[in-house]
């Protein structure tokens, strides 16, 4: 039996380039990895970071990007691509 009143689990992921002053990375990296979803795929020499935000809406990967950006060290982060799909159930 279908619940039609149950809201359709989805998933949000976001594509992110920051920049960090370097000589702040090694303090700034583990605030960035607190964030929940948050994954670092790439950090270069001169502070560029490849980032991808994982989470179950728009408001919250919103959120993430938003406390990424107010970290101390961090000078600019945004998002390059966004994709959101519905995840169906299995049953």
């Amino acid at each position: 039996m279908t619940d039609n009143n149950k809201t359709p689990e989805t998933i949000s992921i976001c594509g992110v380039m920051a920049q960090v002053l370097p000589e702040r990375m090694a303090e700034v990296e583990p605030e960035m990895l607190a964030i929940p979803g948050l994954e670092i795929h790439k950090i270069s020499d001169d502070g560029k970071v490849v980032i991808t935000v994982e989470s179950g809406s728009y408001r919250d990967t919103g959120d993430r990007i938003s406390a990424l950006q107010k970290l101390k060290g961090v000078l600019s982060a945004s998002m390059i691509y966004q994709h959101t799909e519905t995840l169906e159930d299995e049953a």
